[in-house]
């Protein structure tokens, strides 16, 4: 029997403890204390639902907290030879401990090592999982965001939820827009997209969206989710959407998964976007009505998990697959507008197929000859020919995607080399390419007959020679490399005569003079420099 002397910890202190007559017995695997030796000690104890309190009675400090587990109230004590953090000065109990020297690692994984017997010395019979859990370095260093959870039948009714997106292309449209706004159903996923010019149209657009679908539907739009950008956040939504009853929901920063509808959809739009530009062959101008048709096309057809297309579960209507078409493809207009002195013109013009429109209006096609967008009813296509079949070469440069035709001819007869040009045919014409070849010559040999207005050297006639032919490269997509032009190499062309020419002419100039003068008063009203002694 005897007295220890033991620490305990209390919400971050650490607090002395003296335990008196305390019994050794050598077998027992756990330490038991009465809790009437505790009361008899000048101590009191309130018992709670999941721990309970060990108050002093002269000074009322808690000294020790034990959590309910299994019918028990556990704590730990930390004795004079525990291990302490000489940074924190925390005492570390034995999970803890354990926990630190094996890097953090969890308990799972600590706890199967010890089970195969994989680490001599490893005990871990009085480790509490707890305390790896509460380790506030492992949740600094290995925080992981939360999963989403998917709600199936949360969204019952059309329109409950709207989910929206902004996304940008670098091509400009026939209309110069670059960006292009998704409005999304969580429901039925039908979805509707506007291309537009710039992001302050958004909110001109919403409002279109919630009109349309409103009128058509009889329903009422409750919810719409966007990300925070200014475009969605401002005066203008926020109070249209008070006045309309409309819950504005913002997703967290830097989760976009929230808005995984809208996300998700930007990115299968665009991917069948460049399908169908790639297999028209069409110039990039046309993305805007690629992404309408593509919206229109995944509107009918069944998205998974889901036995009816997004517009059958909205309008209650099933959609036909007759008057569908290939994006790109030629087609004949009628020309109902032929002037009675144009009697034995043709009675119909060569157009491109963009877009669906309503069956009144019926279909938006590309007039080649005017270089119009047109709504036309009486049309017949050709799904077998498009752009690339025009003989014109005029249109061909206006609308014919050169990028991906030169890309897909190349990449047949691809090499990992460049292709060396030995041989130059003519000054126009390079190993077959009819590509105009930039002639180099040496500018040593300038005269003043070569020399321009302005004393730069210009280009000599084609009957020149053309020096350096090993200069120039094909590489494997058709492009000629060639050298940068680098005016006066070195110190064989003077061009002080020529400048000196040019700054005298510009200082005789009184308008020149004048714009000179404000500009140095500028820089001295605005203090842009500072005097210092000249230098020795």
């Amino acid at each position: 029997m005897g007295n220890i002397k033991c620490k305990s910890r209390v919400n971050g202190n650490v607090i002395d403890i003296l335990i008196r007559d305390v019994f050794y017995i050598k077998e027992l695997k756990s330490n038991l204390i009465s809790v009437s030796k505790i009361v008899q000690n000048n101590n009191r104890i309130i018992f709670m639902h999941k721990n309970c309190q060990i108050i002093k009675n002269d000074t009322d400090e808690i000294l020790v907290v034990p959590h309910l587990e299994n019918n028990l109230y556990k704590f730990n004590l930390y004795f004079d030879n525990a291990k302490i953090d000489s940074n924190e000065t925390v005492l570390f109990t034995k999970s803890e401990l354990i926990h630190k020297k094996l890097g953090h690692a969890g308990f799972d994984k600590i706890k199967q090592t010890a089970n195969a017997s994989a680490l001599r010395g490893l005990d871990i019979h009085d480790v509490n999982e707890n305390d790896f859990k509460n380790c506030e370095t492992r949740i600094k260093s290995k925080n992981k965001k939360l999963p989403y959870k998917k709600f199936d039948n949360k969204y019952v009714n059309p329109l409950q939820i709207i989910s929206s997106d902004v996304c940008y292309v670098s091509e400009d449209s026939f209309s110069d827009c670059n960006y292009f706004v998704t409005f999304v159903d969580h429901s039925t996923n039908y979805c509707t997209v506007y291309p537009i010019k710039s992001k302050t149209e958004v909110f001109s657009k919403f409002v279109e969206f919630k009109n349309y679908i409103e009128k058509q539907t009889n329903l009422k739009l409750k919810v719409l989710r966007s990300d925070n950008g200014l475009e969605y956040c401002n005066t203008n939504f926020n109070e249209y959407c008070k006045s309309e009853g409309i819950f504005h929901e913002r997703i967290v920063s830097y989760n976009p998964a929230s808005a995984g509808k809208a996300e998700g959809l930007n990115s299968i739009l665009l991917n069948q976007v460049r399908s169908m530009l790639i297999e028209s062959k069409l110039s990039f101008k046309f993305w805007a009505e690629a992404i309408n048709t593509a919206c229109y096309i995944r509107n009918r057809l069944v998205i998974k998990n889901q036995k009816k297309s997004p517009y059958e579960m909205l309008f209650k209507i099933k959609p036909s697959f007759r008057h569908f078409h290939i994006f790109g493809c030629f087609c004949y207009n009628n020309n109902d507008n032929i002037l009675k002195s144009q009697k034995l013109h043709p009675r119909a013009s060569l157009c491109i197929f963009l877009n669906y429109n309503n069956p009144i209006s019926g279909y938006r096609l590309f007039e080649l000859n005017t270089g119009k967008i047109i709504n036309a009813r009486n049309v017949i296509f050709l799904d077998d020919k498009n752009i690339s079949n025009v003989n014109d070469e005029n249109i061909k440069a206006k609308y014919l995607n050169n990028k991906f035709s030169l890309y897909l001819e190349n990449e047949r007869k691809s090499t990992n080399e460049f292709i060396p040009v030995t041989e130059l045919k003519t000054d126009n014409e390079i190993k077959g390419h009819n590509i105009p070849a930039y002639p180099y010559f040496n500018y040593d040999d300038c005269t003043e007959e070569t020399q321009g207005d302005q004393g730069r050297p210009v280009s000599p006639e084609p009957d020149l020679p053309i020096p350096r032919e090993d200069n120039f490269r094909v590489s494997r997509y058709g492009r000629v490399i060639r050298p940068p032009v680098r005016y006066c190499p070195g110190d064989s062309c003077n061009h002080t005569t020529f400048l000196n020419k040019e700054v005298e002419e510009k200082l005789v100039d009184p308008a020149w003079r004048s714009s000179m003068e404000k500009e140095i008063q500028a820089m001295k009203d605005n203090e842009v420099w500072t005097l210092v002694p000249f230098p020795n």
